[in-house]
């Protein structure tokens, strides 16, 4: 195998979105540094979550912490990512049987913690699919977020500001000399090549395998994998996110994503975390839970489930998924007898950009480097906005100029690669037309359209096979157009 090295200050494991807001807050201190991820960006829960950018209401009173550093980091975010976030608003429902004390007790966190909360009357809530047995409701300054995108704005970002991102790029060791971290060692797959790169730093932010990544440095971190799975539905149900004012727990939070509506979540121990999915139980739990805010939710289509896993981070394995802290953790390995290892752990999305921030000053004082991060006053946005081209994905309006834009970043970028980016097939079609569409294009580019479509179809039929009712006959309506070119159930994609 064709061996290759490589050089730099600091290696980042992980291209979510804390790995690539450290990628960005490194290249901003002028700091040299290399993001390795074994997939595409935003493989893992950085692209598999409901996509509310929380006020912290959630977390008034069950999490103080989270809660006071989510309003702060949801202010900022919406000053310097306008581009990745729909400022929705938000409203906590009391419903008729819900407990006055929690509501209670939720108001003093919510103004401990500095959150700005608004009672409104029934006739302000203007919301046409939610329960008449509203007690009270509460505005909030929740949002909605497209974690990809912002996700890949920030890898962006970083690379134009002299970063490297390698993704499709598998850790294989970590190098350590004399109890110091030295480099590391990868395989990056498309081209079947090893790789070694030197570094003085190694910062391993792998979200849900973050465990794995200390283990092959010979480190064990208490992480708790939880999983949390979610339905799209067909239509935009709600205008502002709506959440259950009750302590957490399953199928109380609805988002409007675009054209869309997400319904989540729910908390279980996973079976496993590399191809995480939505049990039938899941789902019907979801849904009937859920039916209590909004009464027509079943009558609704479900466009597809998926699932994330959350990487909590506690020593106590007794502890349920939602009672262990959302706040996050910075560990310096140092104490474990290897120096220059940092594993982040634990955090939202909501707080990427403090999770980065805390975690380069860490870097910067291992490197006896002083310069202050100043991500929270760097404005993150992409270079053009609309559709100039031909139109590809009506539900999601995504054109060729979207497709030409990723693609003049990064020639190799795949179908599904650029489903990510640009959100193509994740309207409410799940790309039955637009798939054929955006093949076309790449086959014009020289690419083999019809490899990228199989790929594509592959992954976008995998949420939809749990349906039933009338969602399953056009599913295998769906899946007969294919069936002359692909076996949706049986091909994978070639692609990673």
């Amino acid at each position: 195998m064709p061996q290759k090295f490589m050089k730099t200050d600091v290696v980042v494991i992980g291209g979510g979105v804390t790995g690539t807001g450290i990628l960005l807050d490194l290249s901003l201190r002028g700091i040299d540094a290399i993001l390795i991820e074994k997939e595409d960006l935003a493989n893992g829960a950085s692209g598999r979550f409901h996509g509310l950018l929380h006020s912290g209401g959630r977390y008034a009173v069950s999490d103080p912490e989270s809660a006071k550093e989510c309003i702060e980091e949801n202010l900022i975010l919406k000053k310097i990512m306008p581009d990745a976030i729909e400022d929705t608003g938000g409203l906590f429902i009391q419903l008729i049987e819900d407990d006055d004390t929690f509501v209670f007790e939720w108001l003093k966190g919510c103004q401990k913690a500095g959150i700005p909360v608004k009672e409104i009357s029934w006739e302000e809530i203007r919301e046409p699919h939610l329960t008449d047995r509203v007690k009270r409701a509460f505005l909030v300054p929740d949002a909605s977020i497209d974690g990809f995108l912002m996700v890949n704005l920030l890898a962006e970002a970083a690379k134009e500001r002299g970063a490297r991102v390698k993704t499709y790029t598998e850790v294989l060791e970590i190098i350590a000399e004399d109890s110091r971290v030295s480099g590391v060692r990868v395989l990056d797959k498309r081209a079947n090549q090893e790789i070694t790169i030197q570094a003085n730093i190694v910062v391993n932010a792998a979200g849900a395998w973050v465990d794995a990544v200390a283990e092959s440095a010979g480190i064990a971190l208490p992480i708790q994998p939880n999983q949390g799975s979610l339905l799209v539905f067909h239509h935009r149900l709600t205008n502002r996110v709506i959440n259950r004012l009750r302590k957490p727990g399953d199928a109380d939070i609805f988002v409007p994503a675009g054209p869309v509506t997400i319904l989540g979540t729910t908390s279980i121990k996973p079976e496993h975390i590399d191809e995480p999915s939505a049990s039938l139980e899941e789902i019907e739990r979801l849904l009937d839970i859920g039916a209590e805010l909004l009464p027509n939710l079943k009558d609704h289509r479900i466009l597809r489930s998926y699932a994330g896993i959350r990487p909590l981070y506690s020593s106590d394995t007794v502890d349920e998924g939602r009672d262990i802290s959302r706040s996050f953790h910075i560990i310096n390995h140092e104490k474990d007898g290897l120096k220059g290892f940092i594993s982040v752990l634990g955090g939202k999305l909501t707080t990427y950009r403090l999770m980065a921030e805390k975690t380069v000053d860490e870097v910067c004082g291992m490197l006896g480097i002083d310069v202050p991060g100043i991500t929270a006053d760097t404005k993150i946005s992409r270079t053009i906005k609309g559709i100039t081209g031909q139109l590809l994905c009506d539900c999601e309006s995504v054109g060729t100029n979207d497709l030409e834009y990723w693609l003049n970043t990064n020639e190799a970028l795949g179908l599904n690669d650029l489903r990510r980016r640009t959100r193509l097939g994740m309207g409410t079609c799940q790309g039955t037309f637009c798939g054929y569409r955006a093949a076309g294009y790449l086959t014009d580019r020289g690419r083999d359209g019809l490899e990228e479509l199989n790929s594509f179809l592959y992954e976008r039929n995998k949420g939809t096979r749990l349906s039933k009712g009338q969602q399953t006959v056009e599913n295998a309506l769906n899946r007969a157009i294919y069936l002359g070119l692909f076996n949706l159930n049986e091909r994978g994609p070639k692609d990673g």
